[in-house]
């Protein structure tokens, strides 16, 4: 039986991960369609997305709890923003160079 500061440590620290497991299929699949155009820089926002989610998930199971997320979610959001941007301008490069 878990005490309540243990199921709150608990719960927080799935939340943080269940969150990782939805959003990074978008994003791996936009950093597939963008990469195949610009895989440097791709791989780099990649990176970042990662050390975004990984300052999320520390955040999100610190004493500051679901506050603690947002430098996290601020740094995932930012990168995914771009990697979602590049995927719509190779896309648009492509239509172009075969059009």
């Amino acid at each position: 039986q878990l005490d309540y500061a243990q199921w709150v440590a608990l719960n927080n620290a799935q939340r943080g991960h269940y969150n990782m497991i939805e959003s990074s299929g978008p994003v791996l699949a936009c950093m597939l369609a963008a990469g195949l155009r610009y895989p440097k820089p791709c791989g780099i926002m990649g990176l970042v997305y990662a050390a975004g989610r990984w300052v999320y998930a520390i955040g999100y199971r610190s004493k500051k709890g679901a506050d603690g997320r947002m430098p996290g979610a601020l740094l995932g959001f930012l990168s995914s923003a771009a990697l979602y941007l590049s995927a719509i301008a190779a896309g648009v490069n492509t239509l172009r160079l075969t059009a």
